[in-house]
């Protein structure tokens, strides 16, 4: 993580939760997501499939998604 995403990291976590009072239902785009390009390492051996993007709910690490493009993991 760089300089920039931790100060940002707090800032959206704060900005989504007073936003949160004013939600009975929730999209994913109410969620404070990120988005992080990966370094692709060779699977050729394996049957795993590595991809360049992965999206995640800040400090919910266990839920993330890994895509081909930020585009395509914003319509998740």
């Amino acid at each position: 993580m760089n300089r920039l995403s931790k100060f940002t990291r707090p800032i959206k976590r704060m900005y989504k939760f007073l936003f949160s009072f004013t939600k009975n239902k929730w999209d994913l785009q109410d969620y404070p997501i990120e988005f992080r390009q990966q370094q692709i390492l060779d699977l050729s051996d394996s049957n795993l499939t590595m991809y360049p993007w992965e999206a995640r709910i800040i400090n919910w690490y266990w839920m993330n998604g890994d895509g081909q493009g930020i585009q395509k993991e914003k319509h998740i």
